[in-house]
């Protein structure tokens, strides 16, 4: 991310502020810029926030989906795709899709989507462009990596 200056210095301050909403707020605005101090709270915020907060931080984690925290995110993400929230799942197979052609994040969508509801079954098959197996068959084994 490229510096923004006085504003993102007064964001990354935020980040702290003992207000909950206003340092979650502060962390999904550096977010969208990209900004790498931000990426451990993010990840934290998916696995312990409320329901939007996660919701708002799987959607984030999309700013790094590539370069040096692209692994720290997917991994955040494809975890994400397990929570007891469908809305939070939603939010990170919507993220994951331009990863949708990775072996290990098209299998982590197909077994997220298993036994969920159809409108999260239905977004994981439009992202893989293809059905899902019938329930009970085996999923194909993933593509060794080159």
């Amino acid at each position: 991310a490229e510096p923004c200056g006085p504003i993102c210095d007064a964001l990354a301050g935020a980040v702290a502020d003992p207000d909950a909403s206003v340092a979650a707020a502060a962390r999904i605005a550096l977010a969208a810029r990209g900004d790498p101090r931000v990426l451990p709270d993010l990840v934290e915020d998916i696995h312990s926030g409320r329901e939007q907060l996660r919701c708002e931080a799987a959607r984030a984690l999309g700013g790094y989906l590539s370069g040096r925290q692209a692994d720290t995110a997917v991994s955040a993400l494809i975890v994400a795709l397990g929570d007891s929230a469908p809305p939070v799942q939603l939010a990170a197979v919507e993220t994951l899709v331009p990863l949708a052609g990775r072996d290990d994040v098209a299998q982590a969508m197909r077994l997220a989507a298993r036994g969920r509801g159809a409108h999260l079954m239905l977004r994981v098959e439009e992202a893989l462009g293809v059905g899902m197996p019938p329930a009970g068959s085996a999923l194909p084994e993933p593509k060794p990596t080159p």
